[in-house]
């Protein structure tokens, strides 16, 4: 048999394995254990299966039953690939050890990771009841072979750090990818090196100017690398994140649900053969076809369902075709109906699953979400966690992750495709060209965007491409779900949030850089930039993809596979300075991350004379996402401000916030080391930038005053007397300055004292870099 038959003339991984079985199973449980799988596959690594059947205590009925049979009916995807594949890999690595591991499940049953564990597997019999538990039981393994982690992991719920222990423990156990520990190890205990890791996929100096380690190097902001990580996974950036989390639950819309009528004929052929089918050729594979073919008839009775057609010739009864005719009952009968025949088929252990229809999800994530830095991961693309890029992504509030997940057997879910979604504005401009020129490094901001454009255009989300998993990809479908998926989440996301962020409706942006689904969209000349950009993208190209959102809205259309089954909105904690002050001068309103681009066209328009695009973008990008960040974790408030005028252009802002006076500010600084030593690190509020536009009337005033009375409200009239340091130009912002100084000074019986620190140009320009420090006067009088 085998000398005739090409598939079984490998003998080392086939032939001889399937005959090692066979001496245990017997040859007709192992014909029905390989079915029609790659023969290679279902058979090379038997002996270590082998090895574990002796291992289970069972004996060889109870094993072929509760494991083998059910590996043969798993259609589950798995990491390696089919259930073969997957049980291959598990019998390899699988601890056998079987009482040490339960003594170790209770000794770590505190932790989340194995919670309620030790109640499942009392003892080794309980690992090999079904192939879910033994799967379940392998993925216990695993865990307990980082051991060490797990040690360390104590220590961090020891000292109350939950956060950090869910995020490290959810990276390092993730159960759908293999994500480096070493970088899991930087993040949790070397921040800053983590936060400043390059990427070979980012231009060098785009990289170098956008990577996250440059917020905690913002002159004067208090904010470190362990504060930036703790932000991240405390949710102190999802007060901040540009996209508001929600959810969409699809599930395929009952009337066009073929895939699972489609494997239920199928097992009912496999089971039956000759007896549905009327081929002699087709051997039944059920241990007891007539047996089962009479449950199959009560099932179908159950229900009074009968083919007329076949009434007199009951042994001729064709099952499939009375499934087939049988489409018009209600949905709840007809998922009970397939169960029943799924566990006469002997597919108890899955029969639930496959009753119910197969689901996905769509989601903007948190930023809190450790899901969200892996869908790169699961997705098997070029942004990894801890890849520089990706940590960009995470850190940049203007970034959101969004994802499609399908739920699994085990009702989990498993991220299909990802996109990484940014706010962007159309600039008008195509985007290489400005690519180029921050690339070169070389050209001022405000001669290649036009300032009408920046004020008066609505944002656009833009998805910098579609990356899918290589096994979703083998889905019926496929890509008609995926698009499906983003039409109807983004119209619903941006009738939502359409107000709130000034959103245009109307469309989705698709970057076309490594895009595996949607390709066959219209193109459109790529004009979109960033509100905050990123160093590296993949909707970098001169066309873009469009995806229209202005088609019918309606749940059920014709092609539609899927319908949505649950809207979800998260909520955020509270980000109180996204409104500007009620009692604000005219025109002042908060300046944040999202104010990017309009500070650096004003920056670059007033100093013309600095031609250094990254610069003037990227650096002031930073400080205020590093502001913004820092102002949240440490509940500060925002202290920065813009000036709009009434054609909604920014004029003119001042960048402030509460930090410390920072070690080397800088070294040649102070003359005096005991002046260095008293003022370094010290509790300031920071003026770091104050710019107007050239002919504005009353904005720099405005602009004083209005962070003169944050100042007041925020510190002085709570009686916290936090000095302020700023360099100050004598006979402009000084003045104007000393103006506020003397109405508070008069209002609160304060008095400020003057510190100069240093000062430096020449005749009518100079710049004095001073400390403010404010103190009641009857304090200073009872002193003197």
């Amino acid at each position: 048999f085998c000398e005739n038959l090409k598939t079984w003339q490998d003998t080392e991984n086939v032939a001889s394995k399937f005959k090692q079985g066979a001496e245990i199973f017997g040859y007709k449980r192992m014909f029905q254990y390989i079915g029609k799988s790659n023969r290679h596959d279902a058979l090379f690594q038997f002996n270590s299966i082998v090895d574990l059947y002796n291992k289970s205590g069972l004996d060889e009925t109870a094993f072929f039953g509760n494991i083998l049979k059910q590996v043969s009916k798993d259609t589950s995807t798995y990491e390696e690939g089919s259930s073969y594949q997957h049980i291959n890999t598990l019998s390899r690595n699988i601890r056998t050890d079987f009482e040490n591991v339960l003594k170790e499940i209770e000794e770590f049953e505190d932790l989340e990771l194995l919670q309620g564990l030790s109640k499942v597997f009392k003892t080794s019999e309980d690992v090999f009841k079904s192939w879910k538990s033994l799967k379940k039981y392998y993925e216990i393994c695993k865990i307990l072979n980082k051991k060490e982690i797990l040690e360390e992991l104590k220590t961090l719920k020891q000292q109350n750090k939950e956060a950090l222990y869910s995020y490290v423990s959810t990276l390092a156990f993730h159960p759908d990818a293999d994500i480096s520990f070493k970088k899991i190890t930087e993040f949790w205990k070397d921040p800053e090196e983590f936060l400043g890791i390059n990427d070979t996929h980012s231009p060098g100096r785009l990289h170098e100017s956008k990577k996250p380690s440059n917020y905690t190097e913002i002159q004067n902001l208090d904010l470190t690398a362990e504060d930036l990580r703790d932000a991240l996974v405390e949710g102190d950036l999802d007060a901040i994140q540009a996209f508001k989390p929600m959810e969409i639950e699809f599930s395929p819309i009952q009337e066009t649900n073929e895939q699972l009528n489609e494997d239920i004929q199928s097992l009912l052929k496999k089971a039956l053969g000759s007896l549905i089918t009327r081929n002699r050729e087709d051997n039944p594979q059920s241990d007891n076809p007539k047996k089962l073919l009479g449950e199959l008839k009560q099932i179908l009775n159950k229900w009074s369902i009968k083919n007329q057609r076949n009434a007199q010739k009951e042994d001729k009864l064709n099952i499939v075709k009375i499934y087939r005719q049988e489409r018009e009952l209600p949905a709840e009968i007809e998922n009970e109906m397939k169960m029943k025949i799924l566990e006469s088929l002997g597919e108890r252990e899955q029969a639930q699953d496959k009753a119910e229809p197969i689901r996905y999800r769509a989601k903007i994530h948190l930023k809190s979400d450790p899901q969200a830095v892996v869908a790169g991961d699961d997705t098997v693309n070029c942004m990894p966690f801890g890849s520089g890029k990706n940590n960009i992504y995470t850190f940049n509030p203007n970034c959101g992750l969004f994802t499609v997940q399908r739920q699994k057997p085990d009702g989990s879910w498993r991220t299909v495709a990802e996109s990484v979604l940014t706010k962007d504005k159309d600039i008008q401009k195509n985007i290489s060209e400005i690519v180029e020129q921050a690339e070169a490094g070389s050209n001022n901001f405000s001669e290649v965007v036009d300032e009408n454009v920046l004020a008066q255009s609505p944002a656009v989300i833009v998805a910098d491409n579609i990356e899918v998993a290589p096994n979703f990809k083998n889905t019926k479908q496929w890509e008609s779900i995926i698009g499906q998926i983003y039409t109807e989440f983004f119209q619903e996301y941006n009738e939502k949030r359409k107000e709130q962020d000034d959103l245009d409706t109307s469309k989705l942006v698709i970057g076309k850089g490594y895009t595996d689904a949607l390709t066959n969209l219209p193109v459109a000349n790529n004009t979109f930039l960033p509100l905050a950009p990123v160093a590296y993208s993949d909707n970098a190209e001169k066309e873009c993809f469009v995806l229209d959102l202005t088609k019918d809205k309606q749940d059920k259309t014709e092609g539609n596979l899927l319908e949505k089954a649950k809207i979800e909105e998260q909520e955020t904690p509270e980000r109180s300075t996204k409104d500007a002050p009620k009692d604000m001068p005219k025109g002042l309103s908060y300046l944040t991350f999202e104010d990017t681009l309009a500070i650096a066209y004003l920056e670059s328009k007033i100093y013309r004379d600095n031609n250094d695009l990254i610069g003037g973008l990227h650096d002031m990008e930073n400080s205020l996402i590093a502001k913004d960040i820092n102002n949240q974790d440490k509940n500060r408030p925002n202290l920065s401000l813009k000036y709009v005028n009434n054609e909604k252009k920014v004029k003119g802002y001042i960048l402030a916030y509460q930090g410390k006076i920072r070690a080397g500010y800088e070294e040649d600084e102070y003359e005096d080391e005991n002046e260095k030593a008293k003022n370094n690190g010290e509790d300031i509020v920071y003026i770091a930038d104050l710019a107007v536009d050239h002919g504005t009337r009353m904005a720099g005033g405005r602009l004083i005053k209005g962070f003169m009375d944050l100042y007041k409200k925020e510190y002085l009239d709570k009686d916290v007397f936090i000095p302020i340091m700023a360099e100050f130009r004598e006979k402009t912002s000084l003045a104007i300055l000393k103006k506020q100084f003397k109405k508070i000074e008069k209002e609160l019986d304060i008095s400020f004292e003057q510190e100069e620190l240093d000062s430096f140009g020449e005749k009518e320009d100079i710049l004095y870099r001073i400390i403010l420090r404010p103190k009641r006067k009857r304090t200073i009088e009872k002193v003197a």
